[in-house]
């Protein structure tokens, strides 16, 4: 069969977290990836990823005719044994089984629930990498290790190089530093206290490197910047210059809420 398939078209910070799920999927043969354009920017140089299939919801949204394009492009590259439904809406379901795959895995608590062949209990309180990790998993299997959670960007060394110009620029090439990515699409999601951890990561002599685009910095008020623009490779990119791994230094609000 052609392997697997996982739906993500979510934001760009549930693609990311999805990345661990494509990791183990992978282990177990090919993964291809339908996202955003957004999304698939995150995706780039991913070795656990066969094909990364772009899918502009903001284009087809309401355009039946271009959304059957997007199934006819699916069918006709392979049959998949399974999709994973990391994104679980309606029409999300709808793609899924319209690609063919025998298997529709995903949460029992999405909207496409009933074009699922497998729904899987929702954990609302595992953190959310973990949670769609899970969906390649089964109910009794053991609980993942850090690793494997562990979210994955694989920027170039265009990226790198990049990135390089912007922390010597800055005076921060070389020095240790904690990279903050305060913004996000939801303002529920948006963690208030940045600006209080960046003052204390400062008080232990780290500097600080915030991540995003021109708007997101009102976010941190006059914490020293190193700003990235809109390029997702960048943000990996200079994660990756940092003396931890992405998942200990690295501070995102993905996966967090702020909802009360």
């Amino acid at each position: 069969m052609g392997g697997s398939l996982v739906i993500q078209t979510s934001f760009l910070g549930d693609v990311i977290l999805t990345t661990p799920l494509i990791a183990e999927l992978a282990q177990r043969g090919p993964v291809d990836v339908l996202v955003t354009p957004v999304g698939a920017a995150a995706l780039e140089n991913n070795p656990d990823i066969r094909t990364v299939i772009r899918y502009d919801k903001r284009a087809t949204y309401g355009s039946a005719l271009t959304t059957w394009q997007t199934i006819q492009e699916i069918r006709g590259r392979r049959p998949y044994q399974a999709a994973y439904l990391a994104q679980g809406s309606f029409r999300s379901g709808l793609l899924a089984m319209m690609t063919g795959a025998k298997e529709r895995i995903g949460f029992a608590s999405s909207t496409g629930r009933v074009l699922y062949t497998t729904q899987l209990p929702y954990a609302p309180e595992r953190h959310h990498a973990e949670r769609l990790w899970s969906l390649a998993m089964s109910p009794c299997a053991d609980p993942p290790t850090r690793d494997q959670i562990r979210p994955r960007l694989y920027p170039s060394d265009e990226d790198r190089q990049k990135v390089d110009g912007l922390l010597r620029r800055s005076g921060s090439y070389g020095d240790p530093f904690v990279a903050l990515a305060p913004g996000s699409a939801w303002g529920t999601k948006r963690w208030p206290y940045y600006v209080e951890l960046a003052k204390r990561l400062a008080a232990e002599g780290l500097r600080i490197a915030v991540i995003g685009s021109k708007p997101q910095m009102r976010y941190v008020g006059s914490t020293e910047r190193i700003r990235t623009g809109d390029s997702k490779s960048a943000w990996a990119a200079i994660a990756s210059r940092q003396k931890k791994p992405v998942s200990e230094f690295w501070i995102p609000n993905w996966g967090r809420s702020c909802r009360t």
